[in-house]
């Protein structure tokens, strides 16, 4: 039916005007806002009023006309300016619900060869709405779930939280005499790669290897946000350990499985995560935080409470940097007429505990021929660190960043930490555990269907003969390169698949190095605004390759371990 919009036209315009109500923000005034034929006690009044601001309706001569047949030209001048309104974001977007979406979607379809005629492209209005409906849910979930996972999430105000619960599936972790596992009954340490390990020698049985399937729940976090003041906030976030799967300890003579994690496994110990008060226009333009924080490096630790969303398991470099959980005051630019992201960070903590902070990207293989701590890839929450005797914090560290990027488009950023150490103190002096520089940095580039991120990591960690994370005659460095590509595409508004490459290696010159890779494939569907389901499946490889004659004794090996993992994920956020 052309020309006039009859009785089915006007109903549909009047149910337009109660979607008005929800959907369109009191904008600035464009304005007044208010017709002599629509007084204050009208039941649509308020609604008129704001769409009138936000220039979606018009009136003439100072009247609504509300009483006069629009004609479809008309209804479709209105729908476009709902559409450019919404597409604009904010509340107008943040308020629409699921079924304002498909009414609006109804209305471009009905009036098509009309929105032709104002310019709107017919042809492309399906992935226009497929782009509004991922900009409409990144809004409304913070980044989080679908939309833009990049984005960062900012968190509700007063208490909220994150459960997760999963299903692993590990890998039998053999064969005898692979890289990082036992060889035998007086085989010492059992070095896996990932968060969850197989059993190895249950019962004291030499050379008896046994995957695993379980249940558990690997992330239980409550936080506290509020604004203090205008422009203050403050904000901490507790982790619970409820993982009956970590740090599973074999406790045979096949060997011990190295600890995977901070909090001990599903004992309900707390660790603090991060607790921090963040200022606005802190001192003429400049915002500050301060207190213990993730520094903001990771490209993959997208989710709300540091959870990932692209993948359940972050890449090894996410994963080191993550570990990171200093404590002190960071600056960052608010002046707009400063593009990009310039932040300085002056921090402690940085220096321990025992060796266990440094830049080192694989540290239970290097303990083939070195001591060293942290599982490579895990998931597991961090948190800020202790210190122990002879281990206190000492001196200040340094981060720094500058960074581009947007929320759509290229993007990239430079990082630099140096934790400020010094493992060969002048007698008398303090000295501290660690002593090592990280140099960060990503390419990125956000489509509203995929995201692509290309991210390198090149760190020095420091060895006297006697101190450092691989004390050895010569004095040799570990010096750790890594990155990462990673593809996300998101095939509808609710469903994403990963694929993840990544190539790692700590080097001392003078005893070998430690080679590993790793191929992860992951899928992402969004149950509700809350919640999200995650299937993973990560297998990483790993090779020693020592100097001939080297002073520790490292022997090269290229037998690979059976360390694959694959896990089901459901998380939640309230």
């Amino acid at each position: 039916m052309k020309g006039k919009c009859r009785s089915a036209g006007r109903a549909l315009a009047a149910g337009w005007v109660a979607f008005l109500i929800l959907s369109v923000s009191a904008a600035t005034a464009q304005s007044s806002g208010v017709y002599r034929d629509v007084p204050r006690g009208h039941w649509a009044y308020e609604a008129i009023r704001r769409a009138s601001e936000a220039g979606v309706l018009q009136g003439i001569d100072g009247n609504f006309h509300g009483d006069k047949t629009i004609t479809r030209y008309q209804m479709a001048l209105i729908t476009s300016k709902i559409l450019e309104h919404v597409s604009g974001g904010g509340d107008s977007a943040q308020n629409l619900t699921e079924q304002d979406l498909q009414n609006l979607e109804a209305l471009t379809i009905e009036f098509a060869d009309e929105l032709a005629l104002l310019n709107v492209k017919v042809s492309t209005l399906e992935d226009s709405f497929a782009e509004l409906r991922y900009d409409v849910e990144a809004i409304k979930t913070g980044g989080n779930f679908g939309g833009m996972p990049h984005a960062p999430w900012t968190p509700e105000s007063g208490m909220h939280g994150l459960v997760a619960l999963r299903l692993v599936n590990t890998g039998a972790n053999g064969p005898t005499g692979a890289v990082g596992a036992p060889v035998g009954t007086a085989a010492g340490t059992y070095l896996p790669l990932t968060r969850y390990a197989g059993d190895v020698g249950l019962n004291g049985a030499t050379g008896v290897y046994n995957s695993k399937l379980f249940f558990t729940i690997p992330q239980l976090s409550l936080s506290w946000t509020r604004d203090v003041d205008e422009g203050i906030g403050a904000h901490i976030q507790l982790d619970i350990d409820a993982d009956i799967g970590d740090n599973i300890s074999t406790a045979t003579p096949a060997g011990t499985v190295v600890t995977t994690a901070n909090l001990p496994a599903g004992d309900l110990n707390f660790q603090i995560n991060e607790a921090y008060i963040d200022i606005n226009d802190f001192f003429y333009g400049i915002g500050a935080r301060m207190g213990a924080f993730a520094l903001p490096i990771s490209r993959e630790h997208n989710g709300s409470h540091r959870s990932l969303d692209y993948t359940i398991t972050p890449s090894a470099i996410n994963t080191r940097l993550e570990s990171y959980r200093p404590i002190g005051v960071e600056f960052r630019n608010e002046d707009d007429f400063i593009r990009w992201d310039w932040r300085l960070g002056v921090l402690s903590g940085l220096d321990g505990p025992g060796g266990a902070v440094d830049s080192i990207l694989i540290p239970p293989l290097i303990t083939t021929p070195f001591p060293g701590f942290a599982i490579p890839w895990t998931d597991t929450p961090q948190g800020v660190r202790s210190f122990g005797a002879g281990n206190e914090a000492t001196g200040f560290g340094v981060f720094a960043r500058v960074a581009d990027q947007p929320n759509e488009g290229f993007g990239w950023d430079i990082n630099y930490i140096a934790n400020g150490g010094n493992i060969s103190p002048d007698a008398g002096n303090a000295g501290t555990a660690s002593e090592f520089t990280v140099i960060a940095g990503s390419v990125t580039y956000y489509w509203p269907y995929f995201d692509i991120i290309v991210q390198g990591f090149q760190g020095t960690s420091s060895n006297t003969t006697t101190q450092g994370p691989v004390p050895n005659p010569n004095a040799d460095a570990v010096s750790s390169l890594g990155f990462f590509g990673l593809f996300n595409y998101r095939f509808n508004p609710d469903n994403s698949i990963t694929l993840r490459v990544e190539s790692n290696t700590d080097d001392v010159s003078s005893i070998g190095k430690v080679e590993t890779t790793a191929l992860t494939v992951g899928y992402n569907r969004i149950i509700s605004d809350h919640s999200l389901f995650q299937f993973e499946y990560i297998a990483p490889t790993a090779k020693i390759t020592a100097v001939a004659g080297n002073p520790l004794g490292a022997v090269s090996n290229d037998t690979d371990q059976d360390d694959t993992l694959i896990q089901a994920n459901y998380k939640l956020r309230f």
